[in-house]
């Protein structure tokens, strides 16, 4: 088995981690979120290598992202692969957010948001309004209103958030009760 594990995180179809240098990633290949050792087949079937030094790992939906450390090529930041939405697909290593700007990546099946010292944006599927209130699926990350520093959660159609006040505020699909509104 595999040793010396830092971090370990899944996906829809897949799952990776993180131990010592290396990640490694297993499951369905078919959406690009998988890495393996220090190194991704882009989509032109050309081994990348991961070069830099790795500060955290994530998976979520159809995606795996990286953050990036201060040492090596490059600057500081996630870089995400496979689709981290089900309207976009990154077929390599991708930054999500800016630079150094983003703290925290978070995916589903149906869109993904990024948390920045100033607040959250989300993009992909807003068929449910997991992202606002206009029906349009916002191809670039686009601000949500959530106050800067506030817990973001998501689930595939819905976005919850801890308010300053330490209420739970969500939005998205109300089918089941899934936001908390009887049922």
């Amino acid at each position: 088995g595999v040793t010396n594990v830092n971090v370990v995180a899944a996906g829809s179809k897949h799952s990776c981690l993180w131990a010592g240098e290396h990640t490694h990633c297993f499951g369905r290949p078919g959406d690009h979120q998988l890495f393996n050792g220090n190194a991704y087949t882009d989509p032109n079937h050309n081994t990348q290598w991961i070069d830099f030094e790795l500060e955290d790992l994530i998976a979520g939906g159809l995606a795996s992202c990286l953050k990036r450390g201060s040492e090596g090529s490059g600057s500081a930041g996630w870089l995400c692969m496979g689709r981290p939405s089900n309207i976009h697909l990154f077929s390599q290593l991708q930054r999500v957010g800016e630079a150094e700007e983003a703290t925290n990546v978070l995916i589903t099946q149906s869109h993904y948001c990024v948390t920045t010292p100033l607040g959250a944006y989300c993009a992909g599927d807003n068929s449910s309004g997991a992202i606002s209130d206009d029906p349009s699926n916002p191809s670039q990350l686009t601000p949500i209103g959530v106050e800067p520093g506030l817990r973001l959660a998501l689930g595939n159609q819905v976005t919850c958030y801890i308010t300053a006040d330490e209420r739970v505020r969500c939005r998205g699909d109300y089918q089941s009760g899934r936001l908390g509104r009887g049922g």
